[in-house]
């Protein structure tokens, strides 16, 4: 099956801005480019009424939450959401852009969920956090 088109193109300036591929940095060098990219290609993000950053008690320590609330009175539907990475990329922070967008188009809360990453932390403590 063929790549998006979009996704496609995204390969191919890559490959021609030399931008080395993920697999082939170290974990900490990976975490920050993949941070560096993702800010990069998302622009501003949108303003939200709203951002508590707060951590709620777990099994295995706090986890950290990222609530997003939209302007406007009343009752909000909720959408939870883990931000993608292979439990080894990605943060609170990495998510934030989507996470105002989700907030904004709907309109409903956000929550965004930070959890423990490979390899640091080994499987199961990422879902287990």
């Amino acid at each position: 099956m063929p790549l998006d088109p979009q996704v496609q193109a995204l390969r191919f300036q890559r490959k021609r801005e030399k931008v080395p591929p993920l697999y082939t940095l170290s974990v900490e060098q990976a975490r920050q480019a993949d941070l560096a990219s993702i800010r990069t290609g998302a622009g501003t993000p949108e303003s939200v009424a709203q951002v508590i950053n707060r951590p709620i008690p777990g099994p295995a320590g706090d986890i950290p939450l990222r609530l997003y609330q939209p302007e406007g009175e009343g009752s909000f539907p909720m959408l939870i959401y883990f931000f993608g990475g292979r439990w080894t990329l990605g943060t609170l922070d990495t998510s934030d852009g989507i996470c105002g967008s989700l907030c904004n188009a709907v309109p409903c809360l956000v929550i965004s969920v930070g959890y423990r990453l490979a390899p640091e932390h080994k499987f199961p403590a990422a879902p287990a956090s």
